[in-house]
C-alpha cells in the first residue's frame, strides 16, 4: 500500500479535516515503529532505514505488505479520533489496529529468523 492509497482510503471511510501532511507524519511514525519493534529483531531486514513520508512523494510503498497494510488505515483512524476527542471511536480503532499489528508481527515471527543476540557466559 502506498502513502496515497492509505490516506485516500482513510479519508473515504472517515471524512475528516486533518491535513495530508499530518497523516504523512503519522504514517512515518508507524513505519518507524515497524522497524524498531519488528524488523530490528529479525534477520533479513538489514539496510532498511526509517522512511520519511511527505506529501510530494505519496506514491512510496510503506513497509507492511498486503494483507497487513490495513493497519495503516486503523492507525490514521486512531489519530483522527484522538485529535477530535472521540475516545469511544478511538478505543474501537485501537482494538482493530492492535489486531492488525499483532497479525503482521506474527507473520514476521513465522517467516523470519530472530537476530542472534550476544550471550553472556559464566566463567
Amino acid at each position: 500500500m502506498t502513502v496515497k492509497e492509505a490516506i485516500e482510503q482513510a479519508d473515504s471511510m472517515r471524512p475528516n479535516m486533518c491535513e495530508d501532511a499530518q497523516k504523512c507524519t503519522w504514517l512515518t511514525e508507524l513505519d518507524g515503529r515497524v522497524i524498531a519493534e519488528i524488523f530490528d529483531a529479525h534477520e533479513g531486514f538489514e539496510g532498511i532505514s526509517r522512511p520519511a513520508y511527505v506529501i510530494g512523494n505519496r506514491l512510496e510503498e510503506m513497509l507492511a505488505p498486503d494483507p497487513y497494510s490495513v493497519m495503516y488505515i486503523y492507525w490514521i483512524f486512531m489519530k483522527i479520533d484522538f485529535m477530535n476527542g472521540e475516545f469511544d471511536r478511538f478505543n474501537n480503532d485501537a482494538i482493530m489496529f492492535n489486531t492488525a499489528w499483532l497479525s503482521f508481527s506474527n507473520h514476521i515471527n513465522r517467516t523470519h529468523a530472530p537476530k542472534k543476540r550476544a550471550k553472556i557466559e559464566n566463567v
